[in-house]
């Protein structure tokens, strides 16, 4: 090797070296520059969940805050009524656990490209920012939660929801979880629970803006029908008002809770009614209800949809008084253990009602917005409530001649199934069954003429009487089945066995015989 050629060696590795670290320079750059978290790992490294006792939701709109106090938790913008818990819950959970799915490189600048500009007032492009706090204020985390995953993202076909972190600003993050439950409304937080009248005995209502009595409907127990106080002679509730009644507030629900500050402009004060429902136990909730202020339609671009009107609500409020039996009435004749078993039951339900009252009493002061159809039932002024002269309650229909009518195609198949099946274990039954086969209702006056082939479907075998098949046995005329057997004809090879009708016993296996 010479001289020269030593150098262009030297040369050729020179390059190489060279780049080989141009190479390794631009991964470790690329390297520098990916996201902080890769697909798979969890979305924060450690969660402190059991620290937070503050929730800030931020929307484009609205704002909730979530505060725990006295180890509840309560929402600032509804006067700290009780916020739904298991939601609460749930969403903490959900955060501990969250993994990525997909990471994107991505400044801060892309923000409005995932549905995360705060600077909008648009709910679909300023997504939630949700603050994370602890007992003394201090910021424990921040994310945001831009759009969901799907639709408009035609090249990510699986759903999820697109996140932030403050504290990583290397880039977006894509989750499966579409956080469906969190929402910037403070109504969307609030506890569901509420009261559950029953058993009512009594029901009464006075006039809008009055307290003098309008109505009141009474029975002895929960099971009798309700009869109209100071009735006058001649008149009669109306059954289709008294219905409702009976269930009246078992599934009360509310939309909102309206905070103190805004009843005043939200209700009309001169509609007010009082509502006082006696329950047989002892209990006595008084309810008053107002109308709400008639709201705005939700304006719409759409021509084809004009905006609707928007939803009659009301205005209510709860309290509860309570004149419970401490003790059970014994009756006469119980046993030790009858008595033991009612004073187990007695002692458990008084349990509950006190619980009820405990817990409806909390809602004093209280008011809530509910949608008009919960208190349509006692909306009626008292002349609504009776019948109208020479209106006659309406019946429950009769049932119709369609009922019965689907009776006789129920019936029939089966019959025909017996005599296209015929082989039965109980085939050797007597004669008396053979009007029941419509093939051969002929058959029963005659059954001592043999010699008379009543088979309209076998008329060219009248003069074979070796065939099983055919009535020609006189010595088995209790046999009756045989005839209805319209398939065994189909088999040529059976009157080749002369034989068989030695075998009365054993009409019902024509297959065997073909074979």
């Amino acid at each position: 090797m010479n001289k020269r050629q030593v150098i262009i060696l030297w040369s050729i590795a020179v390059v190489l070296g060279i780049t080989i670290s141009i190479v390794k320079l631009g991964q470790s750059k690329t390297e520098d520059s990916t996201t902080k978290r890769a697909p798979g790992e969890k979305f924060f490294t450690s969660f402190p969940a059991t620290d937070v006792a503050s929730i800030e939701i931020d929307g484009a709109d609205q704002k909730t805050t979530l505060q725990k106090k006295d180890g509840e938790w309560k929402i600032a913008q509804r006067d700290d009524y009780p916020a739904n818990t298991n939601t609460i819950n749930e969403f903490l959970r959900k955060l501990s656990d969250l993994k990525i799915t997909q990471a994107i490189e991505a400044g801060p600048s892309f923000a409005p490209h995932f549905g995360m500009d705060e600077s909008s007032t648009k709910p679909e492009l300023h997504g939630l920012v949700v603050t994370f706090k602890d007992d003394k204020g201090n910021q424990l985390d921040r994310i945001n939660l831009g759009k969901e995953i799907g639709g408009g993202e035609a090249s990510t076909p699986v759903s999820g929801r697109f996140l932030r972190n403050a504290d990583d600003s290397s880039g977006f993050y894509a989750t499966s979880e579409l956080f469906p439950s969190v929402s910037s409304d403070p109504k969307s937080w609030l506890s569901e629970d509420f009261v559950k009248i029953e058993k009512i005995k009594s029901i009464s209502v006075t006039e809008p803006g009055t307290s003098k009595v309008d109505w009141k409907v009474s029975r002895s127990t929960e099971n009798d029908t309700y009869t109209l106080d100071d009735a006058a002679p001649g008149t009669s509730l109306d059954p289709d008002v008294l219905s409702p009644l009976k269930s009246l507030f078992s599934y009360l629900q509310f939309e909102d809770v309206v905070p103190a500050d805004q009843v005043a402009k939200r209700g009309i004060e001169n509609k007010k009614q009082t509502l006082t429902l006696q329950t047989v136990e002892g209990l006595t909730y008084t309810i008053q209800f107002q109308p709400t202020v008639p709201k705005e339609p939700t304006p719409s671009d759409d021509p084809a949809n004009p905006a609707q009107p928007a939803e009659e609500t009301y205005l209510m409020s709860v309290d509860i008084s309570a004149d419970l039996a401490k003790e059970r009435k014994k009756e006469e004749g119980e046993t030790p253990e009858q008595a033991k078993t009612k004073d187990a039951a007695f002692t458990d339900r008084l349990k509950a009602l006190e619980e009820e009252v405990s817990k409806t009493k909390k809602l004093a002061g209280r008011v809530f917005e509910v949608s008009k159809y919960m208190l349509d039932p006692v909306l009626k002024d008292r002349t609504g409530m009776l019948l109208k002269p020479g209106q006659a309650p309406r019946q429950a229909p009769l049932p119709t001649s369609g009922v019965t009518a689907v009776t006789p195609p129920i019936s029939i198949p089966p019959m025909r199934q017996t005599s296209e099946t015929k082989p039965t274990p109980s085939a050797p039954a007597p004669a008396k069954e053979v009007p029941e086969m419509p093939e051969t209702p002929a058959q029963p006056e005659k059954p001592a003429q043999p010699e008379k082939p009543a088979q309209p479907e076998k008329p060219a075998q009248p003069e074979k009487p070796a065939q099983p098949e055919t009535p020609a046995q006189p010595e088995t005329p209790a046999q009756p089945e045989t005839p209805a057997q319209p398939e065994t004809p189909a088999q040529p090879e059976t009157p080749a066995q002369p034989e068989t009708p030695a075998q009365p016993e054993k009409p019902e296996n024509p297959s065997d015989q073909g074979q």
